[in-house]
């Protein structure tokens, strides 16, 4: 009962409403989504996505504007990130996309869909809304049960982002890329399989 209360204050509800609202939205979850958990409450596991942008020099002028982010306000090579839910381990890395391509066209060209088991997701954010086969939040003006909804998704998408920022750890990924581009990918792919070892060091707080 404890718990209950403490995320009943996190959200400003009151603790019957919210003990209430909880009960019945983990039964919902549990119908709508196409994936269980394989943890300590007994349900199947899957994983989440997300993109992260590394920064480089402005390239030449026939690729400067393919390059550019708008979200990130400058020129950046994208990596999508998949994690497994549990402990937060990297499962899967794309190549690089030039920071133009959105997120979502990112996910349907890697493949990871395929590799998917048979009705599984993957947990996203809302820059993938509108993909069938990704939960994410939902968006615009919630009701008490979206609400707790998204901050469900939240709490479980924020592993990937604590992965993300641990590639930011790395000067070569956080400031501009000053080499070859071409190399860059394998640079980051090696920066990845050294993540999950330190993963094995230091795991995620669950």
């Amino acid at each position: 009962m404890e718990n209950y209360s403490f995320y009943a204050s996190k959200l400003y509800y009151g603790f019957y409403f919210f003990f209430h609202t909880f009960k019945n939205l983990i039964k919902f979850i549990i119908q709508i989504l196409p994936f269980h958990l394989r943890n300590k409450y007994g349900l199947n596991s899957s994983i989440v996505v997300d993109c992260t942008d590394c920064p480089i020099n402005r390239p030449n002028s026939d690729t400067q504007k393919q390059y550019y982010s708008g979200k990130s306000k400058r020129h950046v090579i994208k990596y999508q990130v998949a994690i497994n839910l549990i402990d937060g381990t990297i499962v899967s890395v794309s190549a690089g996309f030039a920071g133009s391509i959105h997120d979502s066209t990112i996910l349907r060209s890697t493949g990871l869909i395929d590799a998917l088991d048979r009705g599984e997701s993957v947990i996203a954010d809302k820059a993938y809304v509108g993909n069938t086969w990704c939960i994410t939040p939902i968006k615009g003006q919630c009701n008490g049960d979206e609400q707790l909804y998204n901050y469900i998704l939240e709490t479980l998408r924020i592993k990937v982002e604590n992965v993300n920022c641990r590639y930011k750890n790395f000067g070569c990924l956080a400031q501009e890329w000053r080499h070859p581009i071409e190399y860059h990918g394998i640079v980051f792919s090696v920066l990845s399989n050294l993540i999950n070892l330190d993963l094995q060091l230091h795991p995620i707080r669950q």
